[in-house]
């Protein structure tokens, strides 16, 4: 299994593998944070120029904040840029906060008409499979294993 880069380890954790960008959320993000994100992804698209992926992932937290600022970051992050592979949102946590997480990834997602695909999960396997043919289209050694043990590997470290 390929090595994980921890970039940031606060209230999230980012970390990448590869071409793929791993973000874990214990708490709802801030707008610092998903330009972190960006900037990490920028970094990954010059370093892996045939594409690269995000497993987003949504562990805990409360009701995500909905202010221009941070609605503006998600939508320009979502944006991405015309080689990305795919980005799988995965949301672990259920109730109100559940509800209203999947609600703000679907609108930001539905205003900022991304280029690459995206879609959300409830659990991890089926979003790992769901990545891995698109990893595989630029990187035949992806499977859905080695999507899950970077997801491992950055809640780890």
């Amino acid at each position: 299994m390929a090595a994980v880069a921890v970039i940031e380890r606060s209230e999230f954790r980012l970390a990448t593998c590869r071409n793929l960008e791993v973000a874990i959320w214990y708490d709802p993000p801030t707008t610092a944070h998903i330009r972190v994100m960006a900037n990490t992804a920028r970094s990954l698209r010059r370093a892996f120029p045939k594409g690269i992926a995000l497993l987003n992932v949504v562990q805990g937290g409360g009701v995500p904040n909905f202010a221009d600022d941070m609605r503006e970051a998600v939508m320009d992050l979502n944006r991405g840029s015309d080689d990305d592979l795919g980005v799988a949102h995965v949301v672990l946590v259920g109730g109100l906060v559940g509800a209203a997480t999947r609600a703000f990834i679907s609108t930001t997602t539905l205003v900022s008409r991304p280029k690459m695909p995206t879609r959300t999960f409830g659990e991890l396997d089926p979003a790992a499979a769901w990545l891995t043919p698109l990893l595989e289209a630029r990187d035949p050694t992806w499977s859905a294993a080695e999507v899950l043990d970077a997801y491992a590997k950055t809640v780890a470290a």
